[in-house]
């Protein structure tokens, strides 16, 4: 399936940019909205989500390379901007 490149960048860079968002913008709300407990709960689900769903794009985009597709580096480059926010929760720890 032929993509264009604005869908590439739809589906490979925004979404992924939106989860990683999504997750800052839990983290720096503040305790009193949503308590401690809450607020920590979520954000270690939405990055253990986006880890997961990065070692999904990561080894499919490895697979397509391995075959030569040229389309894998945007799986690969999902993957990275998936993994911002367990890197976050490491640094944070």
């Amino acid at each position: 399936m032929v993509f264009s490149e604005d869908r590439r960048i739809l589906h490979h860079v925004i979404t992924p940019v939106v989860l990683v968002t999504l997750f800052l913008l839990i983290v720096s709300t503040p305790v009193e909205i949503i308590g401690c407990r809450n607020r920590g709960l979520i954000a270690v689900t939405i990055a253990l989500l986006g880890a997961l769903s990065a070692l999904g794009a990561v080894i499919k985009g490895l697979m397509g390379r391995i075959r030569g597709d040229s389309s894998s580096i945007w799986w690969i480059t999902s993957g990275l901007i998936l993994m911002m926010s367990a890197l976050i929760v490491v640094i944070i720890a």
